[in-house]
């Protein structure tokens, strides 16, 4: 007849999710006789572990929208941000705008001066 306590310790080992290998091998190491632990392993019934079927509730998925979809995996509600079709226009700095200024107004100098240039030239 196999020890009690061999068989007890075998089957919480089992119901834990060890494998039976495992078991012996550790046993043996506990100094257990191979054939005391070959012994209780043929008394200890091993009930398997229940399986549940995950059953879904509806035969078809749902089809949510994808705010609702996301609501549903972060919990938290979604806000939408409006998206418009017109190109953003950025203000121009009024430091673009003098600095702009100020190369035309040297721009119509020089032309200015290079035309006295060229008449002083040609005369």
């Amino acid at each position: 007849m196999a020890n009690e306590q061999l068989t007890s310790y075998i089957q919480k080992e089992l119901k834990k999710g060890v494998s039976e290998e495992q078991i012996r091998q550790a046993l043996v190491k506990a100094n257990w006789a191979t054939a005391d632990v070959d012994e209780a392993f043929k008394t200890v019934k091993v009930v398997p572990k229940e399986v549940k079927k995950v059953v879904p509730e509806e035969s078809e998925p749902k089809k949510l929208e994808p705010e609702q979809a996301l609501k549903e995996i972060i919990g938290e509600e979604v806000k939408k941000e409006k998206v418009t079709e017109e190109p953003v226009k950025t203000e121009e700095s009024w430091f673009n705008r003098k600095k702009r200024l100020i190369f035309i107004v040297i721009g119509l100098f020089l032309l200015i001066i290079f035309y006295y240039i060229f008449e002083y030239i040609q005369s």
